[in-house]
């Protein structure tokens, strides 16, 4: 979370990790507006924070906007580059990695929370996310921490049993998936092709990234990259996939006969 500047001074800021929180600057109390993807999570979250924010200024109201996660990044994209601050939220939520593309390209839009927040209580590498030129712009807020989720009742019919999950490769994951579709005619996992969801995990899972720490690009003759690579070519070519499109398209497929593995995030 990671607050813009532009029309108030002293509003709400605060910055998640996993997810960063941009808030815009004011002057006096009035209505804060919040820009998030999910209702569930950091929407509610944000509703929960203005409850407690609210007992000290009982006269600001909260205004909690709900997008699609890459129309909420485009349009925030689009009006910083257009220099124009009215439209622009006093709180955008944003996963870390893509933290330092909106503080780098537009330095004079955000407020440092430095005074106000003691980064000494949170997780350093959360906050370096955040942070530049000695700055910070984030208050921590998630780890998007990772997992695989699935259906056990439809892999037991598969003939899956839950011992068979544990510490396998993703090769062995397709064979899993392999014999689910063959028995149940069920793809096992929910897809996003516009996102690199995949590709981040996989990389992350190994310890690599596409920037080493001093911000070179780590692509060319990279084997995990490479290999992560691979191994997503593997997954998309097994039959065991099915395209989504963003959160809302995997939700859709919790059904009572789609399992939902997806992997869940935090940016970050």
């Amino acid at each position: 979370m990671i607050r813009i500047t532009s029309r108030w001074r002293n509003t709400l800021a605060v910055a998640l990790t996993g997810v960063s929180l941009f808030s815009v600057a004011a002057a006096s109390a009035a209505e804060i507006t919040v820009w998030c993807w999910d209702p569930n999570f950091n929407g509610a979250t944000m509703e929960e924070a203005f409850s407690r924010y609210k007992a000290s200024h009982p006269d600001d109201t909260i205004k909690v906007e709900i997008f699609d996660k890459a129309a909420m990044e485009q349009k925030l994209q689009a009006q910083l580059a257009s220099g124009a601050t009215d439209g622009l939220p006093d709180i955008v939520l944003i996963e870390d990695y893509r933290a330092q593309k909106y503080l780098q390209s537009f330095p004079s839009s955000f407020e440092p929370l430095n005074s106000h927040v003691d980064y000494s209580t949170f997780a350093p590498y959360k906050v370096e996310l955040a942070t530049l030129n000695g700055q910070t712009y984030s208050i921590p807020f998630d780890s998007g921490v990772t997992g695989y989720f699935y259906r056990s009742d439809l892999l037991a019919e598969a003939g899956i049993t839950p011992d068979q999950l544990n510490n396998i490769t993703r090769d062995q994951l397709i064979e899993i998936g392999k014999t689910v579709k063959e028995k149940t005619g069920l793809p096992l996992l929910p897809i996003d092709l516009t996102s690199s969801d995949w590709i981040r995990i996989m990389l992350q899972s190994a310890g690599s990234w596409y920037f080493d720490a001093d911000g070179n690009v780590t692509i060319k003759d990279n084997p995990v990259f490479k290999a992560a690579v691979e191994t997503y070519q593997r997954l998309m070519t097994a039959g065991i996939t099915t395209p989504v499109s963003g959160l809302d398209g995997i939700y859709r497929l919790c059904s009572p006969r789609v399992r939902p593995p997806p992997p869940s995030r935090a940016c970050g």
